[in-house]
């Protein structure tokens, strides 16, 4: 209730509470990949981690992968239909699960403020999971041959690192 100097008396008013918007998040990126996940870091782009709480979703975009093709990753890495808002402190190093070996993924982040107005979505990072390696060892017999040399020649990835050895004149391990 208020006052004046001439004692009249008013209804107090409520208290109303607005946030500025957010930031749209800077670009995201996709580190540490191996044949089935990625882990996500978030740039929060000054917005603040509290008081008021700034919240995140991110959007992975990846044609070879139906199953996260344009699916949001919730709290735990794995897919979602719609959006899951997360704070940057469970966004930032979360890693996604459940990616196909060899495929390229694309991650973008668009955050909103505590009255839930959302900023545009952040540019895109990428990376790739890793491909898959046959290790199965492989013979290769050479009837009527003999060798002298061997030469291999092969393309970086995923084959670097194969090891060719002679077992016998006539035999060749990879």
């Amino acid at each position: 209730q208020m006052r004046d100097n001439t004692p009249n008396t008013g209804t107090a008013s409520s208290q109303n509470t607005t946030y500025t918007h957010a930031n749209t998040p800077g670009t995201p990126s996709l580190i540490q990949p191996s044949q089935t996940t990625l882990q996500i870091t978030n740039d929060q782009n000054s917005n603040p981690s509290a008081n008021p709480t700034t919240k995140y979703a991110a959007q992975i975009i990846a044609a070879g992968d139906s199953t996260w093709n344009n699916q949001y990753a919730n709290a735990s890495g794995n897919p979602s239909a719609s959006a899951v808002w997360l704070t940057n402190a469970q966004l930032n190093n979360l890693v996604i699960t459940g990616l196909t070996a060899g495929v390229s993924y694309e991650v973008k982040v668009k955050a909103r403020n505590e009255d839930s107005v959302e900023t545009s979505f952040s540019a895109t990072g990428s990376n790739t999971t890793n491909s898959t390696v046959d290790t199965t060892a492989r013979y290769l017999r050479l009837r009527g041959v003999r060798l002298r040399g061997v030469r291999l020649l092969y393309t970086p990835a995923p084959w670097s690192g194969v090891e060719v050895s002679l077992r016998r004149p006539d035999m060749i391990l990879l």
